[in-house]
């Protein structure tokens, strides 16, 4: 257990079962946070950028699989969260004001900022209760991007706010069929769009309750209208 500490420079963890809570760790890292083993627990703690002039900022504030992270906040890198790998529970976190200038550690002085990032094949995820607005401005590409060009399984994305302005879309599922995918009651605002490649029956399993942040507006799913999904 590491408690109440202040951390300059990255955390790599390679034991199983740590948790780290009540600190703040600063790194410009291409990860602030890197899990190399399983049952790692982050909560009430502060992730964020140190920066290094005439250095990359963060790429990732955590990652990438078999992680907890609760009642924390992540600001500064590039994503808040790539979700490399199966087992990760995000709830109850504040993201906000990631980078979108650069210099990227991946992308040079273009990121492609994201709030939360899954690869194609990350399973067994619960994403809920979190405040998600990757920035204030523009240049963002979503608040969440499923595994985009892959399938997922066992993901439930429910009960976040996810501020899309300054961004394309909230929210980016898969375009290829997925199973048990359930992204319901979040409330969103829109940049291009609210969602894309939401194909319920086919890349997602429900979409219930989904409300634009403001009005109140139920959201239906887009269903590919953008023509940029293949399934």
């Amino acid at each position: 257990v590491i408690d109440a500490r202040a951390i300059t420079g990255q955390v790599v963890v390679n034991a199983p079962d740590v948790t780290i809570r009540r600190s703040r760790i600063r790194s410009n890292s291409m990860w602030v946070i890197d899990n190399n083993s399983t049952g790692l627990v982050v909560e009430d703690s502060e992730i964020a950028n140190q920066p290094v002039s005439g250095q990359p900022n963060c790429h990732n504030a955590i990652g990438n699989s078999n992680f907890t992270i609760r009642r924390s906040e992540l600001t500064g890198c590039e994503n808040a969260a790539n979700i490399g790998g199966d087992n990760v529970v995000f709830t109850d976190n504040y993201i906000h004001d990631l980078d979108t200038v650069g210099p990227s550690y991946v992308f040079g002085n273009d990121p492609h900022t994201d709030g939360l990032q899954m690869s194609p094949g990350a399973d067994h995820l619960v994403i809920r209760h979190n405040w998600i607005d990757p920035t204030p401005g523009a240049g963002a590409t979503a608040p969440i991007i499923m595994g985009v060009n892959g399938s997922q399984t066992d993901v439930r994305i429910e009960d976040n706010y996810l501020d899309g302005r300054g961004a394309s879309y909230a929210l980016y599922a898969n375009r290829q069929p997925s199973t048990d995918v359930y992204i319901n009651r979040n409330r969103m605002l829109k940049g291009y769009g609210y969602t894309a490649c939401v194909k319920v029956g086919t890349t997602v399993t429900e979409f219930i309750g989904n409300v634009d942040h403001l009005s109140g507006a139920a959201l239906l799913p887009d269903a590919g209208f953008d023509g940029g999904c293949t399934n």
